[in-house]
């Protein structure tokens, strides 16, 4: 990003403060770039990333390093944020990440944390069966991201505002290498391309 495009944005930032609409949950992999992926400028997308993009669940008594659940809590109460997308991607090591065999990474705090997406790995094992293992790799990214949003709701803030529409949960999911961005539509159960939806409009 050119600091001297968005150089008076910055200033205005400053001076009013931060107004985003949008908590744009995200994974850590240097690839995926929020702002540039939905086209935003500074300012639009409050963003919290992590490897896999996964939502622990909520617990009523804190965690002491839990920065997903902290900002997810602080862009609602703090923020009021109006949307909260949860965007997984191809190609994702944590997801990959799933399918080794115990101590194999050998990075036992990223074995602990991507936990959060073996519902995802072994609802894909029991559903798909025998198949080739890039499919199985990209049904799990999909399948986490849902699961995320599951997660996501066991926020009393979170329930608490979806159940009064005053928020909307987004599952996305954004290929790397076309560029393309998929939402996960309910009526359909499945993903299809945003921008079809969009040019609906």
């Amino acid at each position: 990003m050119n600091f001297k495009l968005h150089e008076r944005e910055f200033v205005r930032l400053v001076q009013e403060g931060q107004t985003p609409r949008t908590l744009f949950i995200g994974c850590s992999d240097s690839r995926v770039v929020p702002e540039l992926i939905t086209q935003k400028n500074p300012g639009q997308l409050f963003v919290t990333r992590n490897a896999g993009n996964f939502v622990p669940t909520y617990t009523a008594t804190p965690s002491d390093y839990d920065s997903t659940g902290a900002s997810i809590q602080f862009a609602i109460n703090g923020l009021g944020v109006q949307d909260i997308i949860v965007c997984g991607h191809s190609e994702c090591g944590a997801i990959r990440g799933l399918y080794a065999q115990p101590g194999q990474l050998n990075m036992p705090l990223v074995e602990k944390w991507i936990q959060w997406g073996v519902q995802a790995r072994k609802l894909v094992q029991e559903s798909i069966g025998d198949v080739p293992e890039e499919e199985k790799f990209v049904a799990t990214e999909k399948m986490s991201v849902l699961y995320q949003i599951e997660h996501l709701l066991s926020y009393p803030e979170v329930k608490k505002a979806v159940d009064e529409g005053k928020i909307y949960l987004h599952a996305w999911y954004f290929d790397i290498k076309s560029g393309r961005i998929e939402f996960y539509n309910p009526q359909t159960n499945g993903f299809a391309p945003l921008n079809s939806v969009l040019a609906q409009r």
